[in-house]
């Protein structure tokens, strides 16, 4: 676990895809109750997951489970809620969050959309940083 992450408990990934629409639309006003916290569902992080995967697109890591965690260093800033960030457990016990990367970084005008985004062990999104590698999508006029 995170240091810096207070959890309350880990859920299966088709435990949560089971409770996701398929746009972000219908996401929106969705929340699920987890350990007795409400955690909204609207992030793109999960439909982006539920689309493409729980697999690195880079290494081939997967994820095995989302915790359900709140960041402690917010000190009671509004956006202090539980959230759910994915995880791929090594033999060791030890964790490596799987994140979503901009397949067009945002620094370059790459949106935070589905199409745009890809699961990405924290490892190789460092080491990517705001390249462009890979297929890129093609943007909607």
């Amino acid at each position: 676990m995170k240091e810096h992450y207070n959890r309350v408990g880990i859920i299966k990934p088709d435990e949560l895809f089971s409770q996701l629409g398929d746009t972000s639309e219908e996401n929106e006003k969705k929340v699920m109750d987890a350990f007795g916290k409400r955690i909204s569902l609207k992030s793109v992080r999960y439909l982006c997951y539920k689309k493409k995967g729980v697999t690195c697109v880079t290494c081939g890591i997967n994820g095995h489970y989302f915790a359900a965690e709140k960041d402690i260093r917010q000190n009671g800033n509004p956006r202090d809620k539980y959230h759910l960030n994915l995880y791929h457990l090594l033999q060791n016990g030890s964790e490596i969050m799987i994140t979503v990367d901009h397949i067009i970084p945002a620094s370059k005008g790459g949106q935070r959309t589905v199409e745009n985004l890809q699961p990405m062990c924290e490892r190789c999104n460092a080491k990517k940083a705001d390249k462009i590698t890979g297929e890129v999508p093609s943007i909607k006029t």
